[in-house]
């Protein structure tokens, strides 16, 4: 806990000192918003940091399990958990360079959180709040479930090649999905989701995207018999079965309030003149299925996780979503304090929910190698 507690201290510093950066550049007239280098250096390397050298946390001794024996073809060849071939040939290939798991968790947290940021710094109007929302929401459970963190990484810097809406980038999309499948067979979902939000603003591909989500979720108790449609078929069969952990307030804040905000932005730009961008219009439909999948994962865990694919969307397009929702500076920055208030309030009844579990007795400072 006093780790984790430290990163939190150094993020928060961070995050302060380039809000009074932020503050000072928006008194420029006609300068968009920019953030230099170093705040996301600074954000980056306390979170690479903790979670290299912690001790565990949840799943991690399964994957320093995995990651010692993975030194052995027939361990590969045994398929333990059901985990994807590729994931092991990963594993083996790092022990060729260490035999410690330490190096996983160094260059699974470089990919996660660095795929991230990557985003928040290209396409984030307001690069210091998407920050905070990022650590806020989902930093702690990067820690667990590293292999669909890092193969939801691999698609998110793929995402940015689509975001640029060149027809040729689907090619290279599609190239990327496959890898991370081989990590993660998930990863496959991402395929019909990028369809489904290409295009203008709540077209008829993600509106019926959403109507199919939700009848599996209301239908729950029949998927069971039919979980082969889903990837990775009967192998996760278990996540249909779970039900969110904290699901309420996760779908209350990561869920329902944007979808609110969808609202009025859609009627303020989704029927104007001159629509929004393309660009825009992919994050409004990313960020409309992730609120789906949010509110689904009360009912369903299975749901819950493919949120990996599609949160940034929450955390990028959150901001610009306030702002031409609102349209207004004093209620933007109204909204702005209220977003943040949200944000810590989330952040702290999700480390009490994970210390009422158990599950951060074993999050300290580990430097053996």
């Amino acid at each position: 806990m006093t780790l984790l507690l430290s990163c939190s201290l150094c993020i928060f510093l961070v995050l302060f000192c380039g809000e009074l950066f932020r503050e000072k550049y928006s008194l420029i007239p006609d300068t968009p918003m920019k953030v230099p280098p170093v705040i996301f250096a600074g954000f980056l390397i306390p979170l690479i940091l903790t979670s290299t050298f912690r001790y565990g946390f949840i799943d991690t001794f399964a994957y320093k399990i995995m990651y010692q024996n993975a030194c052995s073809w027939d361990y590969i060849d045994s398929s333990p958990w059901g985990v994807e071939r590729g994931w092991l040939i990963f594993l083996h290939i790092l022990n060729f360079f260490s035999k410690s798991p330490k190096l996983l968790f160094f260059l699974s947290a470089l990919l996660i959180n660095g795929s991230v940021v990557f985003l928040i710094s290209r396409y984030s109007g307001d690069p210091i709040l998407s920050l905070l929302l990022y650590f806020s929401f989902s930093y702690l459970d990067t820690n667990n479930g590293i292999r669909q963190f890092s193969a939801a990484a691999i698609v998110l810097f793929a995402m940015a090649l689509l975001l640029r809406c060149k027809k040729k980038n689907w090619v290279l999309f599609f190239i990327a999905v496959a890898a991370a499948a081989q990590f993660h067979c998930t990863a496959w979902i991402c395929l019909p989701i990028a369809l489904a939000v290409s295009g203008k603003i709540l077209n008829w591909k993600v509106l019926f995207a959403a109507a199919t989500g939700i009848l599996l979720c209301i239908f729950t108790e029949y998927i069971s018999d039919f979980s082969g449609i889903f990837p990775g078929g009967f192998k996760y069969e278990h996540y249909i079965r779970m039900k969110n952990g904290m699901g309420l307030p996760r779908a209350i804040i990561t869920g329902f309030l944007p979808l609110l905000l969808l609202g009025f932005y859609f009627f303020r730009t989704g029927k104007a003149e001159n629509p929004p961008p393309e660009e825009s219009a992919m994050l409004f439909n990313l960020l409309f299925l992730n609120s789906v999948f949010s509110l689904m994962g009360m009912q369903m865990q299975y749901w819950a996780r493919l949120q990996f694919y599609t949160a940034f969307s929450l955390y990028v397009f959150l901001p610009e979503l306030t702002a031409a929702s609102l349209g207004n500076n004093r209620r933007n920055r109204i909204a702005r304090i209220i977003t943040v208030f949200c944000a810590l309030i989330f952040f702290g009844v999700n480390l009490c929910k994970n210390w009422s579990y158990g599950t951060l007795e074993d999050f300290y400072w580990d430097t053996g190698l």
